[in-house]
């Protein structure tokens, strides 16, 4: 009994001295799924059990407690993904829809060629243009602005695995890792290839090359237009060899490839050539990827949140993290915001943080 009571004034005690720190702030709230940040506020959704959203718990950034509760009217009808200033989210009736989240009405409603699909995934933010569904075998892509079904395919556990190259392209990956290209604007299958399973990891493009990981482990550079191979790194012959592939696309920095291993760190490679130039691994595994804001990258493991100078090849920054967490890093403006909604068992444990970005790098 006293173990309890001293745990939970721990608790409390950790709570207040986050909630009241400049760097991370750590809610008054469990989720159930994704937190969002919205028009300056962070809202948490809370329910039952995990996935299960009965209302979202409305809190001002940087303070802990909640300041209201707010319920959308949709919620029933699928997961959502939001984009800023709209909501995207899948309907179970087989529809794509666009949800204007101030005046509560609907931008647009999209339907797939199959009206069979159901609400298993929330929609992929591809680019700025499109968006993507993936469910039972098939993945379509839409139009954000008009809501345009541009291309719709279907193959063998592909619904996870599909990232586009540019604004042109659709690459598809299945479970024995097979990928197919597609044109967006025309339907047709450009090319394909097998370089193992990707995940639906995505892909990074520029120009005519696109850079692809694998986890088998490899991370290729293949011509856009052929799927010719240009270079292949394997993994397991790297300075600090790794028996898993990334799980991440690379970022392209002037003339170098920068990307991130779960147990392995960080690693610069030469674009043109694949030639390892840097690896850095000073931290604990890794969670998630690498996440561009202005000219760093962020990331975070187990218990810290650290900031990477591709400038200067060195972590400049790092702040504890109050929570252990196994959940993605995301970045909304000058924010972060950490939403550990699968965990509970120790270390780990559920909870909402946001990271104000300014106050962590001067």
């Amino acid at each position: 009994m006293k173990t309890t009571i001293l745990t939970a004034i721990m608790a409390l005690i950790t709570l207040f001295s986050y909630g009241q720190n400049n760097v991370v702030t750590l809610y008054d709230a469990i989720p159930t799924y994704n937190a969002v940040i919205y028009n300056s506020d962070v809202y948490i959704p809370v329910g039952k059990e995990r996935y299960n959203i009965e209302e979202y718990q409305a809190f001002n950034i940087g303070e802990p407690y909640a300041k209201g509760k707010y319920k959308f009217p949709f919620l029933e009808k699928g997961k959502p993904l939001f984009d800023g200033k709209e909501f995207a989210y899948i309907h179970s009736s087989g529809k794509l829809s666009k949800y204007n989240l101030k005046t509560g009405e609907y931008v647009w409603e999209s339907a797939y060629k199959n009206s069979e699909w159901a609400a298993q995934t929330p929609p992929k933010d591809l680019s700025e243009k499109y968006i993507g569904v993936g469910v039972s075998d098939r993945v379509a892509v839409f139009n954000k602005e008009t809501g345009e079904l541009l291309i719709q395919v279907s193959g063998k556990g592909i619904s996870e695995g599909f990232s586009l190259s540019g604004d042109e392209i659709l690459i598809v990956s299945n479970y024995n890792g097979k990928n197919i290209a597609y044109d967006i604007k025309t339907g047709k299958e450009l090319w394909s290839k097998k370089v193992g399973y990707t995940g639906g990891f995505g892909s990074t493009t520029e120009g005519d090359k696109i850079y692809l990981p694998s986890f088998e482990p490899y991370l290729f550079c293949l011509d856009k237009i052929t799927g010719r191979e240009i270079w292949k790194i394997d993994m397991k012959n790297l300075s600090n060899g790794c028996g898993s592939g990334f799980s991440t696309p690379p970022y392209i920095v002037g003339d170098y490839l920068y990307t991130i291993h779960r147990d392995k760190g960080i690693f610069k490679f030469d674009k043109n050539t694949g030639k390892e130039i840097l690896n850095i691994n000073e931290f604990g595994e890794v969670v998630g990827d690498l996440v561009p804001y202005k000219n760093y990258f962020l990331f975070i493991d187990v218990s810290t949140l650290y900031v990477f100078s591709p400038d200067k090849d060195e972590i400049i920054q790092s702040v504890e993290l109050p929570i252990n967490v196994r959940a993605n890093l995301e970045v909304v403006g000058d924010f972060g915001i950490i939403t550990n909604y699968n965990f509970d068992e120790e270390p780990y444990q559920k909870g909402v943080m946001t990271i104000n970005l300014t106050s962590l790098i001067k």
